[in-house]
């Protein structure tokens, strides 16, 4: 919910999710099907695999919406570094 009303005045954002390591959706603006993750797709591999700043991915087709779309993204570590 507090995704949600985050989302509900920006016009140009689709969805806000938050996801874990393995690159499960643990919360998000909208409903996830919890079997899907986004470990395979580029805006998450950079995080994972290292500390990049901001992100801006390339164009993909939602799973959720199935809308064209682009991904703002950035990594959360914990204190000593870890993803």
């Amino acid at each position: 919910a507090f995704l949600a009303r985050i989302q509900a005045p920006l016009e140009q954002a689709v969805s806000l999710w938050v996801t874990d390591a393995e690159g499960v959706v643990r919360a998000g603006s909208q409903r996830w099907d919890p079997s899907v993750t986004i470990a395979g797709r580029e805006f998450f591999r950079v995080h994972r695999d290292g500390e990049v700043g901001l992100h801006v991915s390339a164009a993909f087709t939602g799973r959720a919406t199935q809308v064209l779309s682009f991904a703002l993204s950035r990594r959360r570590s914990t204190p000593d570094g870890r993803f």
